[in-house]
């Protein structure tokens, strides 16, 4: 920076024009190029300027009329006035009035509910705030304690129940009864179970014991009832049973021409050796007894309750002429074969089968091709001696004489035949037919009962087996 003081004295002792103006050219010159310098240098030398005398005793705000080192003084007395740092909490805590995070549910929980109220008990609403809806749930707990029963051993004590609670009473007998019942209560004599009610004037039976009779004003015993119902059941079963022998005969009856069957209607003549009952020669049909061995007999009238008939091979077929209603169960022991199997019945071998393809009744019926070697499905059944019984099944085939029908007195070889029945000799046309037998049991106290496979490539189904007393 140029000495101001030298340039001066220089101006004032110029004698020469020259030197005067050569002066203050040299003094305006070297002054503006000292401010020019300084100009350049001011920001630098304010930010390196020292702070001295700051004082930071007032934290008030600043005014346009401090200076910058009081207003200096006064910002850094405001920031240390400031709080400290917080540390960071989690959701669960709130900045307590005494700086220190706390808990959120445990001061709720810890809060003391001052100002609560139970003066209403009235329904809380969505506007109400939390102490007032305490309030008025405390008000309703109050109110249902106040009208519950109290528990005396457990029970609700009989004062407190309601009248129509005890409006039932038990007594030992009538007689135990009180002299003046209630109106509006049962009374129930435990000796008779009978019920009452009390009329004002005396008790009246509500339960009014059943009187039985035949009347109109009585009502039927059941037992005679229940007999009643089961010969229905044995009416319908007879009746049945007759309406099939009937529906038989109209099928299978002659058609005669002027009175007279046919020739071509007759069977053919047998060719068979006569049979004799004693001395006494056997036609194709003859009426017969059973006597007690179950042997046919001859009346000396002519007459018999089972009729002979001998085919033209010799086979004798016995039949009853009136088969008499079944009264009993059926003896026979998985007559239908609905456990898919042989239960119940001899073991036996090809060619009988369980089968489904054709059944009279249920899901299984037995099937039979013919091998011409006398195979044998049987059954072997008690039964009480000297007592007639029934035997019946259903049979569907493609043709004739395929089975032969017997009881034998026993399931060894050779039992001993007791009846032979006979072949079935009706025309085949693969339709069920029913058979029919009717016997009587002799001394015997079992009896087997057997159908033989005898002729071969002779398809046949059984199905149905019945053995009942008549």
């Amino acid at each position: 920076m140029a000495n101001i003081t030298t340039l001066l004295n220089t101006i004032k002792t110029a004698v020469y024009g020259h030197d005067m103006r050569t002066a203050i050219h040299d003094t305006i010159k070297n002054t503006n190029d000292d401010l020019e310098t300084q100009k350049t240098n001011l920001p630098t030398n304010v930010r390196s300027t020292t702070l001295t005398d700051l004082s930071t005793s007032t934290n008030s705000a600043i005014t346009a009329s401090d200076t910058v080192l009081s207003g200096l003084g006064k910002l850094q007395a405001q920031t240390n006035a400031k709080e400290s740092a917080i540390a960071v909490g989690t959701t669960t805590h709130f900045w307590r009035g005494d700086k220190s995070w706390q808990d959120i549910a445990t001061a709720v929980r810890a809060t003391t509910m001052t100002g609560l109220s139970t003066a209403t008990n009235a329904v809380i609403t969505s506007s109400e705030t939390i102490l007032v809806g305490l309030g008025k749930l405390q008000a309703q707990t109050l109110a249902l304690q106040v009208e519950k029963a109290d528990l005396v051993g457990g029970k609700i004590p009989q004062a407190q129940l309601p009248s129509y609670v005890d409006d039932v009473l038990e007594y030992a007998s009538f007689v135990n009864f009180p002299a003046t019942g209630e109106s509006g209560k049962i009374y129930i004599a435990q000796d008779s179970n009978k019920t009452y009610r009390w009329s004002s004037t005396q008790y009246v039976e509500i339960s009014q014991s059943l009187a039985l009779g035949e009347t109109s004003s009585t009502a039927y015993a059941g037992n005679k009832g229940r007999q009643n119902a089961d010969n229905i059941v044995e009416m319908q079963v007879s009746v049945g049973v007759l309406e099939a022998n009937v529906l038989a005969l109209q099928t299978e009856k002659a058609d005669l021409v002027d009175g007279v069957v046919p020739l071509e209607q007759l069977p053919p003549i047998s060719t068979a050796p006569t049979l004799y009952i004693g001395d006494t020669p056997l036609y194709a049909t003859t009426f017969v007894d059973m006597d007690d061995d179950g042997q046919p007999v001859l009346r000396e009238d002519g007459r018999g309750d089972y009729i002979l008939h001998m085919g033209m091979s010799g086979d004798v077929l016995i039949k009853r002429l009136i088969p008499y209603p079944p009264v009993g169960e059926n003896l026979a022991l998985n007559p239908d074969f609905s456990t898919g199997d042989f239960t119940g019945w001899n073991t036996p071998s090809s060619p009988f089968s369980i089968t489904t393809e054709q059944t009279y009744s249920g899901i299984y019926a037995v099937k039979c091709i013919g091998t011409g070697n006398w195979n044998i499905l049987s059954q072997e059944i008690s039964v009480t001696p000297y007592s007639d019984y029934m035997w019946s099944f259903w049979i569907r085939q493609n043709s004739l004489s395929g089975l032969q029908f017997r009881l034998l007195r026993s399931q060894s070889v050779g039992g001993g035949i007791y009846v032979d029945f006979g072949r079935n000799d009706r025309t085949p046309n693969n339709t069920w037919i029913r058979y029919v037998f009717g016997f009587n049991s002799g001394n015997n106290t079992s009896l087997v009962f057997t159908m033989a496979e005898i002729a071969t490539n002779r398809t046949s189904y059984i199905d149905a087996w019945e053995v009942r007393a008549i």
